[in-house]
């Protein structure tokens, strides 16, 4: 191959290419891999059961019938067209004895039937809008299956109305789904003991490298390993992100990382918009930013030593930057300078949502204008900043991940508070993120609101904090991943000897009500199929 142009398009989605035409594809990290066959499950089971039982139905349904059309319906028609694909044989290639099938299905966007029977035999894709399951109800018939896609996102009475129309001999379900709650029709399905049960773990799979299956351990959470991974149901479902414990023990943190000379520092403010619940609050930071060698995962560690805060009522949001923010900056730079400490890099982030867009673009103004720094700036827009690559897998949206982010500091032994000055606002407000999982399984905290309706205090002085995480560091002295790597052994040792369940060797077997991606009915009809297939 010759490249005879390479020209930016700028940032945007990425899901890898493809190796070869093999089914194999190069993710993000550079690691080639492949699909681990849920989908192409349903579509070999739903083409079978389209040839195999006359005048049968196939209903696929899922939360969105986008995602049907797109990846089962072509993987049905990825099955059955290959019916008719040339095989080698003594170096020709022969037409296989079945292709003669495919001049009787006919393939639509909708349907795919068997020609001349399109009201009788078919598979079809189906949705309903929420709270409203009228058109679900199926055709009652001899030879029925049901299939659920991403079970746990669709809505108990959508299920409950598609299962009434399983009413004869040859009816079945298959349910396929992470296990991303303990609650709900799929959570019954694995727990009620009348599903025949199995679950798929990507540690045994052949199909699934050691080289990602070992980023993912680095990169996960503890919950999301259980789901995305072992096909267990999360532990902590529903509840408060970061555990009370774990910030009291990032105050004046011994980690012998603390006492290295970090070379960046960061100022990340929130404006309080009400004096009756919201505050102003300024959070000073030093940070640095390294990659793992044994992972090759970049993290950042953060020296907090300053937090400042202010009732909403006391400044509106144009003075708060004016007398408060800027001329923070510049007295806590000059301050060091005198000490003859000197940052490499100055990163400053804020509020610039709503109410905060003016106050940010003021600070911006002054910043560039009045001070001789090097100055990083990110503008944080909580829900409208667009989350790239593996974080689109991972969390609803920028708030999300700035406080998981936090969390991972926090278990990594990365984080330290230096100073107690609002030392009861961080630990109250921290240890109250309350968080909830989507759907496909994302992280999402829960708005402002919605914490103002549970009783729960306006996270200022936490949003402030989590706000480090998003700004825009840059990688330093690559020799302090190793320090970083046998620190990190020495906290793992202390965490396997406090809780036996580590999630690297946690023994899956031991698990009760584990998650299973296939369900299937131990009968159909009067048969049994463990004595009768």
């Amino acid at each position: 191959y010759h490249i005879k142009e390479v020209k930016s398009i700028g940032v945007g989605d990425y899901y890898g290419f493809s190796v070869d035409k093999n089914n194999l594809f190069l993710d993000g990290n550079f690691i080639v891999q492949s699909n681990t066959g849920k989908t192409k499950l349903i579509g070999i089971i739903a083409a079978l059961h389209l040839l195999c039982f006359r005048k049968s139905i196939t209903r696929i349904q899922a939360p969105k019938l986008d995602q049907v059309k797109k990846f089962s319906f072509k993987e049905i028609e990825e099955s059955l067209t290959s019916l008719g694909r040339l095989r080698k044989r003594d170096g020709k290639e022969v037409p296989t004895k079945w292709g003669f099938l495919l001049k009787f299905i006919k393939f639509t966007k909708e349907k795919i039937y068997i020609i001349g029977q399109e009201r009788h035999w078919y598979i079809e894709a189906v949705t309903a809008p929420r709270g409203d399951s009228s058109n679900l109800p199926g055709q009652h018939q001899l030879s029925y299956l049901l299939i659920f896609d991403e079970c746990s996102g669709i809505e108990e009475g959508h299920i409950q109305a598609s299962l009434g129309a399983l009413t004869d001999t040859f009816n079945s379900c298959i349910a396929f789904s992470q296990h991303t709650q303990q609650r709900g029709k799929f959570h019954d399905f694995v727990s009620m003991g009348v599903w025949a049960v199995v679950r798929l773990s990507s540690r045994y799979s052949p199909r699934v490298k050691i080289e990602q299956l070992k980023v993912m351990l680095a990169t996960y959470t503890d919950d999301e390993i259980r789901v995305r991974i072992d096909g267990l149901p999360p532990k902590n479902e529903n509840g408060m992100l970061i555990d009370i414990a774990a910030v009291h023990r990032a105050y004046h943190n011994t980690n012998r990382i603390f006492k290295q000379q970090f070379k960046s520092v960061a100022f990340s403010y929130d404006v309080g918009y009400s004096g009756l619940r919201d505050a102003h609050v300024i959070v000073t930071a030093e940070t640095k930013s390294f990659t793992n060698e044994a992972t090759g995962r970049e993290k950042q560690a953060y020296k907090i030593v300053d937090i400042q805060r202010d009732k909403g009522e006391s400044l509106k949001p144009l003075q708060f930057i004016k007398q408060r923010v800027f001329p923070h900056i510049l007295s806590y730079l000059r301050e060091k300078e005198e000490q003859g400490i000197y940052y490499d890099n100055v990163l400053v982030g804020g509020d610039a949502t709503a109410g905060g867009s003016e106050a940010w673009d003021k600070l911006e103004e002054l910043l560039l204008e009045g001070a001789d720094y090097n100055f990083i700036l990110s503008p944080i827009r909580w829900g409208s900043d667009k989350l790239y690559f593996e974080d689109k897998k991972r969390y609803i949206n920028a708030r999300a991940k700035a406080f998981v982010k936090i969390k991972e500091a926090l278990d990594d032994n990365l984080l330290s508070i230096e100073i107690d000055r609002n030392k009861s606002f961080v630990i109250k407000e921290l240890s109250s993120i309350p968080f909830v999982w989507s759907t496909k399984f994302l992280y999402k905290i829960l708005s402002k609101e919605e914490m103002r309706r549970k009783a729960i205090p306006s996270p200022d002085t936490a949003d402030s904090i989590a706000q480090l995480t998003l700004l825009q560091h840059v990688s330093e002295d690559e020799e302090y991943g190793e320090e970083y790597e046998e620190e990190l052994d020495v906290d793992m040792e202390d965490k396997e000897s406090d809780n036996d369940e580590h999630y690297v060797d946690v023994d899956i077997e031991q698990e009760e009500n584990v998650n299973l991606d296939i369900l299937m009915p131990k009968t159909i009809g009067n048969i049994n199929i463990e004595d009768d297939f």
